[in-house]
Formats: C-alpha cells, structure tokens, sequence
C-alpha cells in the first residue's frame, strides 16, 4: 500500500474495523470527533498508534522530529497532523481492537485522556514547532 500511499494508519473508524469494549469505542469515536473538528482534518483514528509510512517522508519531517516524537501516545496526534497539513496521501485500514485475554493494561485513562487533552490543546495553541 505504500507504494501508493505516503502514510497507512490502522483505523478502528472505518468499515470494517472496531473494537470490542464498545463503551470505549464509543468514547474513543467521541473524542476523535473532537480532534477532527480542532483541525479541520478528515482523519478518523487519530489515536490508533498502528501506521506504516515511506521512508522518505519520515526523513522529510527530520526538522519537526522533537516537536512530533516525544510523549505517551500523543506523538501520533502530532505526526498525523503534519502529514495531513503537508497534504500526504493518506489511506486508513480498519482494525478491531480485542479485549486482553490475560493481565490487566498499566495505561490507566484518565491519566492518558488528561495527557492526550493537554497535548491537543497546547497543539492547537502553539501549532508544531522546532
């Protein structure tokens, strides 16, 4: 797919793709919406984390690497962003999260939903920079 796309993202939010806790679908969908209307972008996972990008374009944003790649998770926020403000090609293939079969995940939400809101809203606010 990379042959014709610049960026593949792994997306809960399109046919075919989804999750099986449905509340945290529903609130991941929510807050998505959130996302897309702070930017004015049509990308419909913008917390997946899954993607696969040319190599040429990740070397293009080498100048924006310390304003994109540091954090949890939100790093991914940043990274979409730039690519869709650099109009790339951009393609979403679904994927299902499932339950975890065995343990209990350490990423506890609130703490990463407040994470995740103070990261958009200083991007927002401050826009990316070096």
């Amino acid at each position: 797919m990379l042959r014709y796309y610049d960026l593949v993202i792994g997306s809960r939010f399109v046919m075919r793709g989804g999750m099986e806790d449905r509340l945290r679908y529903h609130f991941s969908q929510l807050y998505n919406v959130f996302i897309r209307a702070l930017f004015q972008t049509q990308i419909q996972d913008n917390l997946s984390g899954y993607f696969a990008i040319r190599r040429e374009r990740l070397y293009s944003l080498a100048p924006l690497f310390p304003a994109i790649f540091y954090g949890y998770g939100d790093y991914f926020i940043r990274l979409l962003l730039a690519a869709w403000r650099q109009d790339w090609k951009i393609l979403e293939v679904p994927v299902f999260y499932i339950l975890r079969r065995h343990g209990d995940s350490k990423t506890g939400f609130w703490s990463i939903f407040q994470q995740y809101t103070a990261a958009v809203l200083r991007l927002r606010r401050d826009g990316l920079r070096v």
